[in-house]
């Protein structure tokens, strides 16, 4: 298995191969170094388009090039979008390089520094792709072994891709009988704050990873996961040690959501979710349910600057992955106030400004314009929010209608859209699988009001007057 590749800093050592070439690609900037490989954002000599280059420090033979192998074959058999591609093996000599797809907008650690809160819409969205690409590599029979926000990167169109597939395990080749004990170094591969309790005694399974992913869902929740100190005390805690109640963290969060993470956080895999598909919909359903979970407003991860033309660009983090695309120095790095920035810029291209509620209204046809697909449910989440606003950051003006008559328990279609006129509320969105999308928005009757997109939309639902997510 390689190392985590490590950020290259300033040292004039740092040049590496720079100006060399590997293949039919160009080694133009040193990404990052590890204990095997070297990373280099490279460049085709012929079609001009970029790519992550690994290099291997010394040349390899034997079980040693046979381990690198194993690595390129493993990932360049994952064909799904929400895994970094292989584009490319080949030897220098007895030197093997790995060409890589990259990911421009770095890795879900650059985005979100450690500390961050995330609001529940993104967490949902990041859970259901994650979980997508998981159970895609399960049904494989791999395993990942190290999840978590460093390996997690925001490829084209910022879609989520799961990085560094050089720790994964066939599970066949898994032992039911542990081997080592805690401390042996084949046993430690992987991140210790996001490892799974059977990590440490060899016995990876498809829950490890689940429970990696659980480790993440808590940091995001609460800003910091579930366990912390040194390498050794973590450890420790992973196995002996109960997390510390979410909602203890967040009180606004509900035992809903709290119990499903929890669950997945369990110290048996076999007291977790039964897949991490099932983890992602049971944390999905836990956050959207009526009343539970109080969200930050949409509008604080708005742009208060002008359109930018330029996707930004972004440091490499502590453990930047072979994908990731550096950041020059002194260029902006996206927070969680800034990270939105290039839905303002898909929008800009539309060529028809509609107002809000013949957004609402009509969003069959604006799912068409802003081309829903790939890009995600989060571009219909500006476009609703913003589309008619001059430029970002303006304040968001409403037009007030009639008070709507109170619907009764169950509204007629009629009742229905006299309600859904009256919304003078940002709406907000979160995506499940690919194709599909759940629109909210808090209507005239002060009821949160729900609207399915799946191959079509669906009636509007409501949901009630006591739900806490704020629009």
């Amino acid at each position: 298995m390689i190392d985590d590749v490590k950020h290259a800093g300033g040292n004039t050592s740092d040049v590496g191969r720079i100006g060399e070439q590997s293949g039919n690609y160009r080694l133009n900037k040193l990404l990052g170094r590890g204990g095997f490989a070297e990373v280099y954002l490279g460049e085709h000599i012929y079609l001009k388009t970029p790519a992550a280059i690994k290099i291997v420090h010394q040349r390899l033979s034997g079980d040693a090039l046979e381990q690198f192998l194993t690595e390129a074959r493993t990932v360049a058999r994952l064909t799904h979008p929400h895994i970094v591609h292989i584009l490319e093996f080949g030897m220098e000599g007895e030197t093997p390089y790995l060409v890589m797809s990259y990911a421009p907008y770095g890795s879900l650690r650059q985005q979100h520094p450690r500390g961050s809160i995330l609001p529940v819409e993104l967490i949902i969205s990041y859970v259901g792709q994650a979980a997508l690409a998981l159970q895609y590599a399960h049904n494989q029979r791999i395993i990942h072994r190290d999840i978590k926000p460093e390996n997690m990167l925001l490829g084209e169109n910022r879609i989520l891709m799961l990085s560094d597939f050089g720790l994964a395990m066939q599970m066949h080749q898994l032992t039911s009988t542990p081997t080592h004990r805690i401390g042996a170094q084949e046993e430690m591969i992987g991140t210790t704050t996001y490892m799974a309790p059977e990590l440490f005694e060899s016995r990876p399974c498809e829950a490890s990873d689940q429970y990696a992913l659980g480790v993440v869902v808590y940091e995001w929740f609460s800003g910091s996961p579930p366990f912390v100190g040194s390498d050794v005390a973590v450890v420790r805690q992973h196995i002996y040690a109960a997390p510390q109640p979410l909602r203890s963290k967040v009180p606004t969060l509900s035992p809903a959501i709290e119990q499903v993470v929890m669950k997945a956080l369990a110290k048996d895999p076999q007291a977790r979710f039964a897949s991490v598909q099932e983890f992602a919909t049971a944390l999905k359903n836990a956050c959207l349910a009526p009343g539970r979970v109080t969200s930050r407003p949409l509008s604080s991860f708005a742009p208060s600057g002008p359109l930018k033309t330029n996707p930004p660009r972004l440091r490499s983090g502590e453990h930047a992955s072979e994908t990731v695309v550096d950041l020059v120095p002194g260029a902006a790095v996206p927070t969680a106030q800034s990270g939105t920035t290039y839905f303002w810029e898909r929008l800009s291209q539309l060529q028809q400004k509609l107002s809000r509620r013949q957004m609402i209204v009509g969003g069959a046809g604006l799912v068409a314009a802003v081309g829903l697909t790939s890009f995600g449910a989060w571009s219909l989440i500006h476009a609703l929010s913003g589309a008619s606003q001059g430029r970002p950051g303006k304040t968001l003006p409403v037009t007030r209608h009639q008070t709507a008559t109170v619907a009764p328990a169950t509204p007629t279609p009629g009742v229905t859209q006299k309600i859904i006129n009256t919304i003078s509320s940002r709406p907000s969105a979160s995506a499940g699988p690919v194709g599909h999308l759940d629109l909210f928005a808090r209507g005239g009757d002060n009821a949160l009001w729900h609207r399915a997109y799946s191959a079509g939309w669906q009636a509007w639902e409501s949901l009630g007057a006591r739900s806490r997510m704020i629009l």
